[in-house]
């Protein structure tokens, strides 16, 4: 009788399971948990870029005065202005502050007149023809009368017209600024670009027209007679040494 009176009267049951003890928080957090907040924090990390490169401020170069069609670009043309939130493909052909002096050291000729304050674009301009105020030409010239097409940009070549029977240079020491291919033409195998002043040029189409056309590399060579012919005025064949 005592004992079940002690029982009883302490208010606790001997025979009942003790509650297990809480764990912590981060022993409770599985592989699953640990990957949806590491998600959570890189898309908050990504809308974090996303919204600084909206706001970001980017330097364009615009006309400080009227740039008249047919001009060189000065650095006296152009100031800066800040724009932000400029779509990615339509920066891309404004003239950024960082092609400037590549554009003033290409000598970028305007293609069109640009108004004092309009945004500069790579389309109002192009490179200078030939530079040192020369011409580009295009010298379409079969493969087998120039090197076997052994020409490169930067080459010096020689110009000999033949005709009648009688060949001349037509140019002598000419650079060469672009080389391509040309189809559809039985005629030529590919054309030559080459820097010439208002004389050769002349000179270049009568011959191109009238005349059959060699061109010899004359890269690293002796300059040419450029009044020599053959057969020389006079005889018949070519001059001693010939």
């Amino acid at each position: 009788m005592t004992r079940t009176a002690d029982r009883l009267g302490s208010g606790t049951d001997p025979l009942a399971v003790a509650p297990a003890p809480r764990r912590p928080w981060l022993a409770r957090l599985n592989v699953g948990h640990i990957v949806m907040v590491l998600a959570g924090l890189l898309a908050f990390l990504l809308v974090l870029v996303v919204l600084r490169e909206r706001g970001e401020t980017v330097q364009i170069a615009v006309a400080a005065q009227q740039i008249d069609a047919g001009t060189q670009l000065q650095r006296t043309d152009i100031r800066y202005a800040s724009f932000t939130d400029v779509d990615e493909q339509l920066l891309q052909t404004f003239v950024s502050a960082e092609a400037v002096e590549t554009a003033i050291a290409e000598g970028w000729i305007a293609a069109r007149t640009i108004g004092a304050g309009a945004a500069l674009t790579s389309s109002d301009f192009r490179l200078e023809a030939a530079g040192s105020g020369l011409r580009a030409m295009s010298l379409p010239v079969a493969s087998a009368h120039a090197v076997n097409g052994a020409i490169v940009a930067g080459d010096r070549i020689d110009i000999i017209a033949v005709d009648r029977g009688i060949a001349q240079y037509v140019a002598v020491d000419v650079e060469v600024i672009a080389v391509s291919a040309t189809s559809g033409s039985s005629r030529s195998g590919f054309a030559l670009t080459v820097a010439v002043d208002d004389l050769t040029s002349l000179r270049l189409a009568a011959a191109i027209n009238s005349a059959s056309i060699e061109v010899v590399r004359s890269t690293g060579a002796s300059p040419a007679d450029a009044d020599a012919t053959y057969p020389a005025p006079g005889t018949d064949e070519a001059p001693d040494g010939g």
